[in-house]
């Protein structure tokens, strides 16, 4: 395991040339996409969900920052996923061999924020390992992908939403369907998520529910929006959704809320090693 995390460490330090070339033409691709975005009352979700757009200050916004769910629309690795597994569902031969380029082209149209750009390095050190039948654990291609991540960026090392998107990784493979796994995932996020949303106890209930709704219907409805002209059907689903969220928040406005302190970035760290070592514990394999 150390002389591939050692491999992770130079692999990155090399890509920091890479990364500082593809900056401009992410940027460049970023506005393209901002640019064709569905022209709606929803146009700042669609462009947050699909381009990695930062979400501005809105009732929507408020919505879901008090609910807990406002991490659900950062663009992160489950949108790699999911193009992943539809691509490598296709019946067109040779597809398969397009889905680097793919994860890729759409990791520089959200800008290579931190949260996306792990979760695609985590995808290639994953098949690394896979293909080359390493006995490592399957934890170490994430833990790999933070080490490479910060080699190749330093100051990704106080990225708040890089420790969320590997926190995130940490609780989904340890779920056995899209529901424990989302709620395994929320659970783990709670340290994490204290500086983002209020906490209460339907939150751990309405992620676990909603954060499928999102994945997998959400997402590929709105990235259809940017090639065919749907959004007043899409637009229909966000209303559905933003309703869901009202009438929960509105049940909170009567309960009580869990009240943390804030974390420090010393002690966000010092959770996700705490989670990685479990996870390397419960994965019982060789390291």
């Amino acid at each position: 395991m150390l002389f591939f995390l050692a491999a992770c460490v130079l692999l990155g330090n090399l890509f920091n040339f890479v990364y500082s070339q593809l900056l401009p033409i992410s940027s460049h691709l970023h506005g393209v996409c901002l640019l064709n975005s569905p022209d709606s009352h929803y146009k700042p979700f669609y462009q947050a969900i699909v381009c990695g757009q930062n979400l501005t200050n809105s009732l929507e916004y408020g919505l879901l920052r008090d609910i807990g769910l406002l991490h659900i629309i950062v663009v992160s690795g489950s949108h790699l996923v999911f193009i992943t597994q539809i691509m490598s569902r296709s019946r067109i031969p040779q597809t398969k061999l397009f889905i680097p380029f793919i994860l890729t082209a759409f990791t520089l149209v959200t800008r290579m924020d931190p949260p996306i750009t792990r979760a695609l390095v985590h995808l290639f050190l994953a098949s690394v390992i896979k293909s080359n039948k390493l006995n490592l654990s399957p934890t170490v291609s994430l833990i790999g992908s933070l080490v490479f991540c910060i080699s190749m960026n330093p100051p990704w090392f106080y990225s708040s939403s890089l420790l969320l998107s590997a926190g995130a990784s940490l609780g989904i493979a340890r779920g056995k369907n899209i529901f424990t796994q989302s709620l395994l995932c929320y659970i783990g996020l709670l340290p994490l998520l204290l500086d983002f949303s209020q906490l209460s106890p339907s939150s751990v209930i309405v992620n676990s529910i909603i954060t499928p709704l999102i994945s997998f219907i959400l997402f590929p409805s709105s990235l259809l929006c940017f090639f065919v002209p749907l959004e007043s059907v899409i637009d229909c689903l966000w209303e559905f959704l933003f309703f869901i969220i009202d009438n929960v928040q509105s049940f909170n406005a009567l309960s009580f809320h869990w009240e943390w302190p804030k974390t420090d970035l010393f002690s966000k760290w010092f959770y996700i090693s705490f989670l990685c070592l479990t996870n390397l514990f419960l994965d019982g394999k060789k390291v």
